[in-house]
């Protein structure tokens, strides 16, 4: 009986999947595919709640990825060519936005 959600979970998990997919295409090295395939679950797990849910997941992976970076250069316990895994960065940020979309509806966390 939720053809909104799963809708909304359709159109998140798109949408998260084809920005990341381009962002490797166009910066490849940058960005793995095992990230771009986990951008779809995470899209889809995210958007079932609601699409803002999976906005702030998206922005919050690259914020708390970028913030991680920075403190590592700013520290010199990396460089500018180092890499960093992206994949904890969308896992924190999905559980964060779908507790914090919970908390923000008045339904309570099954």
């Amino acid at each position: 009986g939720e053809s909104a959600a799963l809708r909304r979970a359709a159109i998140a998990a798109v949408c998260y999947f084809a920005a990341l997919f381009v962002l490797a295409l166009v910066s490849p090295g940058s960005l793995g595919f095992g990230d771009v395939k986990m951008a779809l679950m995470i899209g889809a797990f995210t958007g079932y709640v609601s699409l803002d849910t999976a906005v702030s997941a998206g922005f919050g992976a690259f914020i708390g990825a970028g913030i991680y970076a920075a403190a590592l250069i700013v520290t010199r316990r990396a460089s500018r060519k180092d890499t960093i895994p992206f994949g904890p960065f969308m896992t924190i940020a999905a559980l964060v936005s779908v507790v914090a979309g919970f908390a923000g509806s008045g339904l309570r966390v099954p």
